[in-house]
């Protein structure tokens, strides 16, 4: 495969076709080939169209990146803006390791429904939805804050630990919301145990809200 890239790259043509170039190559090596591979595309400055099935190399090398499902195309943007401003369910959810948490809320105007539990809408996410009865409510696993309580001027809602899983410096923590599962990213220093009851709670603006009939992202700043 990476004489295969050589060959390519060595008779500098105007576009370059990659389909899954690194797809055989070990994990170490595959994060080494990809730096040099985005290096020579900009050294070279040749246009190219790389089709991989892995989100991170897809991050870690696109200058925009057009996401498809089923042959339809979804959105196309920067990195950053696939990642923290995804037009669509599907490109929230597949995106991102973990992929962003996505949960069915009902809304009566002014408490939100997650399941059976019910809390109080903010105020500025009451403005953003009002008017409808049902959204889709997201957010990546990073901007979760797990507390023991809550203050005044916070809104959280009652979670359990469902699992923990160490990744080195950060964790994956695992919560229920009834029936629904919730991964929040956390450092390891912070320590959980399986069982624990806390309060689950993420900053308006980290918010991702959906359509619930269309999945697509409200249109809301």
């Amino acid at each position: 495969q990476r004489v295969a890239i050589a060959r390519a790259l060595v008779k500098q043509p105007q576009i370059l076709l990659f389909d899954e170039p690194l797809s055989n190559l070990d994990a170490l090596l595959r994060i080494g080939v990809r730096t040099e591979l985005k290096r020579l595309q900009k050294d070279l400055k040749i246009t190219s169209v790389y089709v991989t099935h892995d989100q991170a190399e897809a991050l870690a090398i696109a200058d925009r990146i057009a996401v498809i499902n089923n042959g339809k195309l979804i959105q196309v943007g920067t990195p950053e803006e696939i990642y923290y401003k995804p037009r669509h369910t599907f490109v929230a959810g597949f995106v991102g390791n973990p992929p962003a948490n996505l949960l069915n809320v009902e809304f009566d105007g002014t408490k939100l429904t997650i399941q059976t539990k019910t809390f109080q809408a903010p105020v500025e996410l009451l403005q953003k939805i009002s008017g409808r009865r049902r959204i889709v409510l997201g957010f990546r696993p990073e901007k979760g804050i797990l507390l023991d309580r809550i203050t005044e001027n916070a809104v959280g809602i009652e979670v359990q630990i469902y699992e923990v899983e160490s990744m080195g410096r950060e964790q994956i923590v695992t919560v229920s919301i009834e029936q629904t599962m919730v991964k929040v990213l956390r450092p390891s220093e912070e320590k959980f145990q399986v069982g624990q009851r806390l309060f689950l709670c993420v900053d308006i603006k980290d918010l991702m809200l959906f359509d619930f009939d269309t999945n697509e992202a409200l249109d809301v700043q």
